[in-house]
């Protein structure tokens, strides 16, 4: 069942919550490598809201699933560690569900930052600094803690309803600043949701950030808040590439240079740290005046109060592996940035030779020049690779594999295109899927009852996991498991009483219905070896009594012995071969008999040759009639090693 299936569902149930806690109320956000939605916590009395994000892998094979792994780990302890702070939302849970993702974060309640900076209103400069206070003090902790925040916009900052203090969301895009996440040979990558791009700097554009980009991007909003002009509205410099925006600003020379400083095109020129942009700033601290409330309230109406629920929940974290991102945002502040972003638009859309064409037009002088460079060279590798998987999930399709489809096609590209052309088959397997394993498990249940506990297993095994059928797969294998235990012991104890009646055929029987896996099964095999040999002595045997019973043409005796003899004994062949002989001498001896007369019959008894002794195995004064069970009965042919015992005393190994 989807996020989406979930939160749309009646009635709470146990299969329909997240982890068995989390209950979705509302999917806020659907992205190809995950969804972000609102949910419930069912385990507490208050049952909280809650911001929930699922990360998806787009290759699942082992080593990279490994990486993966590892890696959210240390991305959820730092997340972890940077909600201690007061101004930025708490984790509150992590966790992994088939090869899954899951965070849960605090839901803010207020309205993001982006409601304050209207189009038509500018901000005085006393509210800009104390803007410029908050939010430095609270960067300031974080790049403390090694971590960039890499997103730094409007919609980021929530002005919090219980204070009217601005808490800092969406640290899932967290950076480390010391060291690289994974080593490249291990093609794992922690994209960022890197958000609007008018409030990113250059080199953060290259996928390289730092934490003055950080800095810059804080600039950039206050900026906005004095000029009442979005950054993409700002003209540049044409021939530094820096933000023209004074002129359209009221506030102080000092402070304009500040925020000059924050926002220079290169990072080298601007502040490296946040405690120097705090420390510029000092000589302008006096009484932070109070939020002016007509400002923080007069956005929130119907249509803010809806919008608090996607109120700092941005673009999310995703894992991915290799690849280059780019999003799907205007941003005239570099032409060669805005030319990407529209080849990154036909890319997605599917139109891949208009958006290579788009990318190699960017000049070399341009900013935008190596990241379109390097997005030349993945898109067209993802194109390919997302045009082999879907062929294979097409493949598979037809095949009826529809746990390959689903796959295959969690390893297409994040490219629009190919994952719309993907879903319905992607779907319609899912559908297939759920149907044959809920066939599997009918299957199994009906082994179940006729007591084929083996057969069973073996059915819930091949039900894949991810099905509803799956999670009642789970219970069902302990108890099949012990029932399969103590029907291996039934089956040793049966073989035990056959072999008592010296039947070693049916005791091999019920000795190989023993499953590997049960804790008889090494005794089993001992007794299989002991039995088949004692069943290859008595085969002997039985040919060779009936050798003799031919021999003093009691055919009918002979072909009783040959008879008993089991396929599987070298002895069996040689038997069919013994029965075929004397069912035909018996035959003509049939047809002799009725032609002699009585007396004929008579002299020729008593001047038969006697023959050799035909009793090998037994004392001289055997009635030679006797029968093969008399003679092959008690432990003096067989020895005392068969032991079977009367009682269980031998199923437990």
């Amino acid at each position: 069942m989807s996020i989406l299936e979930l939160s749309t569902s009646n009635g709470v149930t146990t299969e329909s919550l997240i982890n068995g806690r989390y209950q979705p109320v509302e999917v806020i956000e659907n992205r190809g490598l995950g969804q972000t939605f609102i949910a419930l916590d069912t385990q507490k009395p208050e049952r909280p809201e809650c911001i929930i994000k699922q990360h998806q892998l787009l290759n699942n094979h082992r080593e990279s699933l490994e990486a993966a792994r590892e890696l959210f780990k240390k991305e959820a302890q730092t997340l972890k560690t940077l909600g201690s702070h007061d101004q930025i939302s708490q984790l509150l849970d992590y966790f992994e569900i088939e090869q899954n993702f899951y965070i849960v974060q605090e839901f803010i309640f207020g309205h993001p930052l982006g409601a304050e900076l209207a189009p038509d209103g500018r901000w005085t400069e006393g509210e800009v600094l104390m803007l410029l206070h908050e939010v430095l003090h609270i960067l300031e902790y974080a790049h403390s803690q090694g971590v960039i925040h890499g997103a730094i916009q409007p919609d980021n900052l929530i002005r919090r309803k219980q204070d009217g203090r601005l808490v800092l969301t969406d640290f899932s895009a967290i950076r480390q600043v010391r060291a690289p996440l994974l080593p490249a040979q291990e093609q794992v990558c922690l994209t960022m949701s890197m958000g609007a791009l008018e409030y990113m700097s250059a080199e953060q554009l290259r996928g390289k950030p730092r934490p003055s980009s950080d800095i810059y991007a804080l600039g950039m909003i206050a900026i906005q808040g004095l000029t009442g002009m979005r950054p993409d509205q700002l003209p540049e410099a044409p021939d530094t590439g820096e933000v023209v925006w004074r002129q359209e600003a009221k506030v102080s020379d000092a402070i304009a240079a500040i925020l000059s400083k924050m926002v220079s095109y290169h990072f080298k020129d601007r502040y490296q740290s946040v405690t120097e942009v705090l420390e510029a700033f000092k000589s302008f601290e006096g009484s932070e005046p109070s939020p002016p409330q007509k400002k923080i309230s007069q956005y929130v109406n119907l249509r803010a109060a809806v919008n608090l629920k996607t109120a700092g929940v941005a673009t999310s974290l995703a894992l991915a592996v290799g690849g280059y991102s780019f999003l799907q945002h205007y941003n005239p502040l570099n032409p060669g940035i805005n030319t990407l972003a529209q080849a990154q638009q036909k890319y997605q859309a599917g139109e891949l030779d208009e958006a290579l064409q788009l990318a190699e037009s960017i000049a070399t002088n341009s900013t935008a020049y190596e990241a379109a460079q390097e997005a030349i060279t993945q898109w067209q590798e993802n194109w390919d690779n997302a045009k082999e998987q879907f062929e294979a999930i097409e493949q598979a399709f037809d095949q009826s594999r529809w746990q390959d489809v689903i796959e295959q096609a969690a390893q297409i590209p994040d490219i629009d295109f190919w994952q719309q052309q993907t879903a319905p088959k992607v779907q319609q397997a899912q559908v297939n899927l759920e149907q044959e394993a809920e066939g599997l498990l009918r299957q199994a249940y009906t082994q179940a009852i006729n007591k084929d506990f083996t057969g069973a297993l073996k059915s819930f095994q091949q039900i894949p996991k991810g099905t509803k059928a799956y999670a009642q797969v789970q219970a069902k294998t302990a108890e099949y498991k012990q029932k399969q235990q103590v029907r291996a012991q039934y089956f040793l104890h049966q073989a035990y009483n056959q072999a008592i009646d010296k039947n070693f055929t049916a005791a091999l029987e019920y000795l190989r219905k023993v499953p590997r896996g049960t804790t008889v099964y090494a005794q089993v095999q001992q007794k299989i070896a002991e039995y088949e040999e004692k069943q290859q002595v008595k085969a002997d045997y039985l040919l060779h009594r009936a050798n003799n019973r031919a021999i003093v043409r009691d055919f009918a005796g002979a072909l009783e012995h040959l008879r008993q003899i089991p396929e599987d004994t070298p002895a069996y062949s040689q038997a069919r071969e013994k029965i075929v002989e004397y069912t035909a001498q018996q035959d003509s001896q049939d047809t002799s008999e009725q032609e002699e007369t009585a007396s004929t019959s008579s002299n020729d008894d008593s001047t038969a040759t006697q023959p050799f002794n035909e009793e090998p195995f037994t004392s001289s004064n055997h009635d030679s009639g006797s029968s093969s069970d008399d003679l092959f009965s008690g432990n003096d042919f067989f020895g005392s090693s068969l032991n079977p015992g009367s009682s269980l005393q031998e199923i437990i190994p």
